[in-house]
Parts: C-alpha cells; structure tokens; sequence
C-alpha cells in the first residue's frame, strides 16, 4: 500500500482544526440560557406581580452571562497560545500502538445545532465522544468533524471511517502541542509517512 508523506504543513492543518473544536461552543451554553432566562425573569416578575421573583430570576441570568464573558477571555487566550505554538512547530512526535477505540458519554456543557437562529441550537450537559486509546496510556479525543486529513489526496476520511480502519495493534504517530497536551492529532503508519524535513 503506498504511504501519504505527513509534512509539518499538513500537521500544522489538523492541529489548527483540533484547537477549534477542543475550544469551539464550550462556554456558549452560559450564552444560549441567559436569555431565556432574561425572558422568564420579565415575565414572572409581570405575570405574578412580584419583582422580587424575577429580579433573583433575573440574577442567575446575569451570573450566567458574567460567567460567559469571563470564559471567553479565558479561552481565547488560549486559543491564541494554541495556534503561536502551532505556528512555532512547537508539537512532539512519538509512535504509539493502539490499544482500542471507545465511545463514551462525558459531562461537558455545550452548545450543539447549526445556524445562528436561537431556535436551532441546543445547550446539552453531555457530549458522546470517541476516545483512542494507546499502549502508553495516552489517549487521543476525536475531534467532532466532518472529514480528518482533508489535505490529503488518497487518505481523507470521516470520522467513522477512521473509527473503523484503526485497529488494536496499529501503530500511529501521535502528534501533540508541548504547551497543551490536549491538541493533537494522530496519524496511521498504515497511510502515512512522517517527513520531518
């Protein structure tokens, strides 16, 4: 089977994509239930004519809202760090085995849906993921996307294909940022050849 060459760029690609979706809707739930929050708080201060009601009603609302501004902060700076380490080729390769492939359900408050209509997206408190796990005891988080290694000519794929084409036993270059363990990506040695140069 002929091998993809893995080049820095190509990396560099999947790692700006796992720092989205490591980072992306993880504080917009605060967001998307602050205002119907608001609305509750209007209204039950109206509807039952106590505003003491909707003002502690209204409170949450606002904590939530605070809570979001500060989060925002936090991961965007982050982000910024993420993407100057990545652009600093700042990630270390190792060779892992895969030990195996596992769904699980994980508490991570999120927003889910498509459009930027209210009505269309979902804050949930729970995320089905899949996590790779190695030999070493390391282990790899699928990031929620459409097609992995979208560079490639021969080798791009979904996420349930690369679910089903790793298999225990198969050897993966398991690339990660030094900064943030948490962004990296991983690469079958069945597909791919890393050239370092």
């Amino acid at each position: 089977m002929k091998k993809e060459i893995l080049t820095k760029e190509n990396i560099k690609h999947d790692l700006l994509i796992s720092i989205k979706a490591n980072y992306s809707n993880k504080a917009d739930w605060r967001f998307s239930i602050s205002l119907p929050l608001a609305i509750l708080a209007i209204l039950s201060g109206i509807l039952l004519k106590n505003i003491w009601i909707g003002l502690l009603i209204f409170s949450f609302a606002a904590y939530q809202m605070v809570r979001y501004i500060i989060a925002e902060k936090k991961f965007n700076a982050q982000i910024k760090a993420a993407k100057d380490a990545v652009m600093r080729e700042d990630f270390i390769v190792s060779i892992e085995t895969l030990d195996k492939v596992r769904e699980e359900t994980i508490y991570e408050p999120h927003v889910h849906g498509y459009g930027s209509h209210v009505h269309t997206r979902h804050a949930h408190t729970t995320n089905d993921v899949y996590f790779f796990y190695f030999r070493s005891e390391i282990k790899w988080r699928m990031p929620e996307i459409r097609r992995h290694y979208a560079w490639s000519k021969d080798y791009y794929i979904s996420s349930e294909g690369l679910n089903n084409t790793s298999v225990s036993g198969n050897e993966f270059y398991f690339i990660r940022l030094e900064s943030d363990p948490k962004i990296a990506y991983i690469y079958n040695t069945k597909f791919f050849e890393f050239d370092e140069y």
